[in-house]
């Protein structure tokens, strides 16, 4: 009766054979899903930068007509200054704080440190 059933050691001595179909499967499928929270994360980033690019819109357009605005009265008072010397203070005052507001950039050359008009100043920062 003994030898109907095997026994503990000969279990043991068996070879063991592993597929590797499971182990492979799962890496599958989780590199599968992996792929597809990837695709589902930079959609959903995708579609809330073009919604706030969006919404930024009329904000952009608003600055740029300010900034124009601006361009322009700096122009008009550059333009006065030359005719005027009551205004040419005014205007060197205007453009002083321009450039330390960050809304003027003044690149340095061998010129601008010669010339003594209204835009030219000792403490200029070089644009970007």
């Amino acid at each position: 009766m003994s030898d109907d059933f095997t026994t503990e050691e000969e279990v043991e001595a068996l070879p063991v054979y592993f597929s590797p179909f499971w182990p492979l499967l799962i890496l599958m499928v989780g590199f599968t899903l992996w792929l597809g929270y990837q695709d589902f994360e930079l959609n959903a980033q995708r579609s809330a930068l073009v919604a706030e690019f969006t919404e930024a819109g009329p904000t952009i357009e608003s600055a740029e007509k300010l900034q124009a605005r601006y361009n322009s009265m700096m122009k008009d008072l550059i333009d006065s200054s030359s005719k005027d010397s009551d205004i040419a203070a005014i205007a060197k005052v205007g453009v002083q704080a321009g450039i330390q507001a960050g809304l003027i950039h003044v690149k340095k050359s061998d010129t601008d440190a010669n010339s003594s008009s209204p835009g030219s100043s000792s403490d200029t920062t070089p644009s970007k």
